[in-house]
């Protein structure tokens, strides 16, 4: 495959023949943003130059032609790492940080290196339908689709959940699991992540800080740096403060999730090419999954460093109306959590098993923070 030609090979195991077919898809105005197999299908994802049009081609298992579809996106507004309005093959090309292609291709629900994950245009595809994540503005997240069966399309744009009473310097970037969309926006004083339905409907919003951890962050967070023999060494990374703020050091900032028995397994952190001066780190758990050593060019971090923290969200991400608290809970909340359910910034109790929580909203704030009583 490349830009120009397609190659197919068809081997009858029978006959023992084999048997090549080509097909030309260069054209001057388009350029190639993805291949996909779907089931008996195979696609190839263009986009039109200067446009807001992508070009999807559908082939047989023998590479014939089946349909040859235009996307319209017009109606849909783009914006650049600059926040400037612009088309979509300017968004597509735009250099956001070392990217090797217009978008990167992420396969859903497995674990993802965070080396893929900071890319800020990102390709899924679940079930029937494919999806582009735009994070080139830092404000928001735009999301493309279209259905492989039916060709229909849509757009979502799902902001980004930033303090904006704070003008701190932060990054923000998205990724895409379970048919869920989970946002991040760094700092260095705290992270921000809220979880949405592909419709664009909060389900849960909850926040990482320099006074305390989340309450889905387990483990210890570990720093980890190469040593003159070339293999990792590993030293306790406690501090959460520390983590947030020389994870912002990094060339880029990401998060990745995917979905592990009752849980949702979530990476967050930062990463960057290979810099002596930098101090990796990445959490223990990240660490055990992350073999063999770095430099092996077999290892997804390789010629790079990480500072990672990995945690388990449960999967009970939904609120329960009908929770009703124990007396003693109750009592917890009113007297030693100064827990006033008149007052507006107080917004809903969670139970995760047997821990309870509740939800915190401070005033001109879009974060709702989750407390442990």
């Amino acid at each position: 495959m490349s830009q120009k030609e397609v190659y197919a090979l068809h081997t009858d195991l029978k006959e023992s023949t084999t048997t090549a077919k080509s097909y030309s898809i260069k054209e001057d105005n388009e350029q190639v943003l993805a291949y996909i197999t779907y089931e008996q299908s195979f696609y190839i994802l263009k986009v039109v130059k200067n446009s807001n049009y992508l070009k999807l081609l559908q082939f047989d298992a023998n590479l014939s032609l089946v349909s040859s579809t235009l996307l319209n996106f017009s109606d849909q507004k783009f914006f650049n790492r600059h926040n400037e309005k612009t088309d979509l093959y300017s968004v597509l090309r735009e250099e956001t940080r070392k990217e090797s292609s217009m978008v990167t291709p992420i396969v859903a629900n497995q674990r993802t290196s965070l080396i893929k994950a900071s890319a800020k245009r990102k390709l899924y595809v679940f079930d029937s339908n494919l999806y582009i994540t735009l994070d080139n503005s830092k404000l928001r997240t735009i999301c493309l689709s279209v259905n492989l069966l039916t060709k229909q399309t849509n757009t979502q744009v799902f902001n980004q959940n930033y303090d904006i009473s704070k003008s701190l310097i932060f990054d923000s970037n998205s990724f895409m699991f379970d048919d869920k969309l989970i946002q991040a926006s760094f700092t260095r004083e705290y992270i921000n992540f809220i979880i949405r339905d592909l419709a664009g409907v909060p389900i849960k919003t909850f926040r990482l800080d320099k006074k305390e951890k989340a309450d889905f962050l387990i483990g210890d967070i570990s720093k980890i740096s190469d040593n003159a023999f070339g293999r990792d060494k590993a030293s306790s990374f406690t501090k959460t403060k520390r983590f947030l703020f020389n994870m912002m050091d990094y060339n880029a900032q990401a998060i990745a999730a995917y979905p592990y028995e009752d849980s949702y397994i979530l990476t967050f952190g930062g990463v960057s090419d290979l810099k002596k001066t930098l101090t990796p780190g990445r959490d223990i758990f990240a660490y055990l999954m992350v073999s063999p050593n770095r430099t092996s060019i077999f290892n997804e971090y390789y010629n790079a460093t990480a500072m990672i923290a990995t945690g388990a969200l449960t999967r009970e991400l939904e609120p329960n109306p009908t929770l009703t608290l124990p007396e003693d809970k109750l009592a917890d909340l009113r007297y030693y959590n100064n827990f006033d359910p008149k007052d507006p910034k107080y917004k809903v109790v969670f139970k995760v098993k047997d821990q309870y929580y509740y939800g915190k909203q401070e005033t001109g704030s879009k974060t709702l923070d989750l407390v442990s009583f």
